[in-house]
């Protein structure tokens, strides 16, 4: 492994390495809490890090050309496990049904969602048989695309369907459609999102806390009040590693759906802008492996899988910065949780196997 795949697996490495630090800290007091060891949900990252080297491995082994003829199982897959969330398997938290249990293993069937609807798309868009001209080849496909984002979205998880939508609008994008198509689609795509945010409570509270946290700030505003705490307090240097005050249960979810506050406060702003350097530099060499090359399917894979990496990371620190509502969506590589790690490390996987296939057709 050189040049880019070598890249793209040591940016991934220090990602996922600084991930691990502020996860042992974001959860030491609350692991201590409630197993009586300091360590015990970080030994559950390690593990999910340990698993996602193997699948980085696995990906990184498998020809493109196995996942484009086999992108309509791997969507047929994913779905399934999505509907696993309608069985007794499925964990409901916070009212909200995303994760299935099974034999002590717990997973998130929408991460797997994500990275197969990529796959999936890009195996259609570059398929030699899709009618780029057809009104009704778009509408087929836009779809075929609103079933992943109906499905995450009904769990109710908001924040996972916008993020589905805007990758998949990239690819729609990048694989042609025609601009006519995406005037047309675009007011469809926000009337869509108004009218989920007018008739999910929950999603409509939190615009609303958006809007002034101040109306009920130990209610819907107390996250978002919490977080920006938590990102002030770490000012240019930071506390310190481990010196986090709001990992005290000031700030709930801190160690997945805030782990950047958490971030912020330790390091300060100057540590944060070395990690987010690292983050751009990841998607600009996943968007330049796209944009190199000469496989369509190749490019649209790349340029899915770099937006949905972009995407999420711009959501998350959005949302712990007070930019954005509360969406709960993670920061991939740095958040706690084994399948956002999982599928983030064997999503590069796939980034430094289109370089390396690139490589060779030199």
């Amino acid at each position: 492994m050189r040049g880019k795949p070598l890249t793209i697996f040591l940016l991934m490495l220090v990602l996922a390495g600084v991930g691990l630090i502020i996860v042992g800290s974001a959860t030491s007091w609350i692991s201590l809490k409630e197993f009586n060891d300091s360590f015990y949900m970080l030994k559950k990252q390690a593990l999910s890090f340990l698993l996602g080297l193997i699948s980085f491995l696995i990906l990184f082994s498998i020809p493109l050309n196995t996942l484009k003829k086999y992108g309509n199982w791997i969507m047929i897959v994913a779905l399934f496990l999505m509907a696993l969330l309608l069985t007794p398997f499925a964990v409901n938290s916070g009212g909200s049904t995303r994760w299935v249990y099974f034999s002590g293993f717990q997973f998130q069937p929408s991460e797997v969602v994500k990275l197969a609807a990529i796959i999936f798309f890009s195996a259609l868009f570059s398929n030699t048989s899709f009618n780029r001209g057809s009104w009704k080849a778009w509408a087929v496909a836009a779809l075929l695309a609103l079933i992943p984002v109906a499905c995450i979205a009904v769990e109710p998880d908001i924040g996972s369907a916008i993020t589905i939508l805007a990758v998949l609008s990239i690819l729609f994008f990048a694989g042609g459609m025609p601009i006519k198509q995406m005037i047309v689609g675009i007011p469809v795509i926000a009337g869509g999102l108004a009218v989920i945010i007018l008739t999910v409570p929950y999603a409509k509270a939190r615009v609303l806390s958006f809007a002034n946290p101040g109306l009920d700030p130990l209610g819907t505003g107390y996250n978002q009040i919490q977080s920006l705490i938590g990102v002030k307090a770490g000012g240019l240097l930071g506390r310190g590693l481990g010196l986090s005050l709001q990992k005290f249960q000031w700030l709930p979810q801190a160690y997945n759906d805030f782990i950047f506050s958490i971030l912020a406060e330790e390091i300060g702003f100057l540590g944060v802008l070395a990690v987010l350097g690292i983050y751009l530099a990841l998607v600009i060499v996943g968007f330049q492996v796209g944009l190199r090359s000469r496989q369509p399917f190749n490019s649209l894979l790349a340029a899915g899988i770099s937006g949905l990496l972009a995407i999420q990371a711009l959501l998350h620190i959005g949302v712990s910065s007070g930019a954005l509502p509360v969406t709960g969506i993670t920061l991939p590589f740095l958040s706690y949780g084994g399948t956002s790690l999982l599928i983030s490390m064997a999503a590069c996987g796939i980034l430094a196997r289109i370089a390396k296939e690139e490589v060779s057709a030199l």
